[in-house]
């Protein structure tokens, strides 16, 4: 009795160790909370400060969540020096997530965002500060 009793603690160890082996994010500095603290236009070399500004993007595994005065929710890859967003969704609650309609678009410039399939080139990133770069756009942000 004691034998098998030892052998299904022992199962469950190992069954909940590769389980979170299999959650693992390979996002590196990435993951985390992240506060939009600039934005350059490209076209006319504007620069803005938002440092000031309550706009964060936030990442974990395959999921970003971009906040300002409402939420959105993105899936993302992050692969050979970019960050490519393939979806967004209003986080509403109430009635489950819509997806951001094409009528919609203008709504997520306030997060940096000016495509619904937005692709930036990552310029920086490290444990303190991230740089993209859209067609667009150049972000800045620091992690909290």
């Amino acid at each position: 009795m004691g034998k098998i009793i030892r052998l299904l603690i022992a199962s469950a160890v190992v069954t909940v160790l590769w389980a979170c082996e299999l959650e693992r994010s390979n996002n590196g500095d990435l993951d985390g909370f992240w506060h939009l603290t600039a934005v350059d236009t490209l076209a006319t070399n504007v620069h803005t400060d938002m440092s000031q500004e309550r706009v964060y993007w936030s990442f974990q595994m395959r999921l970003a969540k971009l906040q300002h005065s409402g939420s959105v929710l993105a899936r993302f890859n992050h692969v050979n020096g970019y960050l490519a967003f393939t979806s967004f969704y209003w986080n509403r609650g109430v009635g489950g997530d819509q997806p951001v309609s094409e009528e919609e678009l203008g709504q997520l410039a306030q997060f940096g965002v000016t495509q619904l399939q937005e692709r930036f080139k990552v310029l920086q990133l490290n444990a303190n500060e991230m740089v993209l770069q859209s067609e667009k756009l150049k972000l800045t942000f620091e992690k909290w």
